[in-house]
């Protein structure tokens, strides 16, 4: 049996600018929790894990986060396990009382415009229950695979409901303010897969791979005006994929070779694209070892995320290269 509690304090002060500011700019945020968790055998081959954890905050008050664990032993290396829990995502500042400016430009008449978005004080928590079942082989040390698939419910999803615009006076010039304020009318359903394998072709070398899918339907409340939400896709990819070699050429001296792909993110206009890494690792001394490592070498860049609806500007990862020294120091 475990049991915790635990008590978060937080004093903001946000000096805003044209971007981002809060009203008020000065906020204290609490946060109150207590948790239990007990696993039970029920016999030799099966063991369930009950808990939960109780959180108040401040904006939205208690809310319960239980979770059920069972996994079964079927033999000396193989397992079956499943899994029920609920979590929630309490609402942040900015949900409850920012206000993000997006843009500005000049309207009819030179009258200026400005474009944005509004929190909520009556935003709540996002919520999800997600289920879960896995199977797990291990031959030996020498190889392994598990294999688990998933469902989700996701409940109060964050939505922008547009408002009517208005004319501000302040900060000058006067301008007219096309608002959305943040709303919890959207629901969704996920679902996916992923497969995890490990290999020990030699005593040397290691070998590790996965893949994964993931499916996200959007359920938008007939209330919401948000024409985004109808075709939010979570902005995950549907399919990636990695596979890791680990060498050990001789002693001291290791090759580490990687491969990652991730599909397209339809929603943010990022394309799908396959990352490969290199790195050397030879020891100099007894004590000083030098790697060298390149990254991202397949392209010369590539985006990964993109940053519509939000004051982000996302960078490009690049291919590079780089060198290090490694001391090792005698032990105490």
């Amino acid at each position: 049996m475990v049991v915790g509690t635990g008590y978060r304090r937080v004093g903001e002060n946000v000096r805003g600018g044209f971007s981002f500011s809060i009203a008020p700019n000065q906020v204290t945020e609490t946060v109150v929790n207590a948790f239990a968790q007990d696993e039970i055998a029920l016999g030799q081959r099966v063991h369930l894990t009950l808990g939960t954890k109780l959180e108040r905050d401040s904006y939205v008050g208690w809310g319960a986060q239980p979770t059920a664990r069972v996994i079964w032993t079927l033999a000396t290396h193989q397992h079956v396990w499943a899994a029920v829990s609920r979590a929630q995502r309490t609402p942040s500042l900015g949900d409850v009382s920012g206000r993000y400016n997006f843009t500005s430009f000049a309207g009819q008449g030179g009258l200026p415009v400005v474009v944005g978005a509004l929190g909520n004080p009556a935003f709540q928590s996002e919520e999800v229950v997600t289920k879960e079942a896995g199977y797990r082989l291990e031959v030996g040390s020498v190889a392994s695979i598990d294999v688990t698939a998933f469902t989700g419910r996701y409940d109060k999803l964050k939505t922008s409901e547009p408002l009517a615009p208005y004319v501000e006076l302040t900060p000058a010039p006067a301008h007219l303010f096309i608002p959305v304020q943040f709303a919890n009318l959207l629901e969704a359903t996920a679902s996916g897969a992923e497969i995890g394998a490990h290999l020990m072709p030699a005593s040397r070398w290691r070998v590790d791979g996965s893949y994964s899918t993931f499916h996200l339907t959007p359920h938008l409340s007939a209330a919401s005006r948000d024409a985004a939400a109808a075709s939010f896709d979570g902005n995950a990819p549907r399919a990636q994929w990695q596979a890791r070699s680990a060498f050990s050429i001789a002693r001291g001296i290791e090759l580490d070779v990687l491969l990652f792909h991730a599909g397209a993110l339809p929603n943010l206009q990022i394309g799908a694209y396959t990352r490969a890494d290199v790195r050397l690792q030879v020891p100099l001394t007894r004590r000083l070892s030098l790697s060298v490592a390149g990254q991202n070498l397949f392209d010369p860049s590539h985006a990964e995320y993109a940053g519509q609806g939000a004051i982000v500007t996302p960078t490009l990862v690049p291919r590079s290269a780089s060198i290090n020294l490694a001391w090792r120091g005698p032990r105490p």
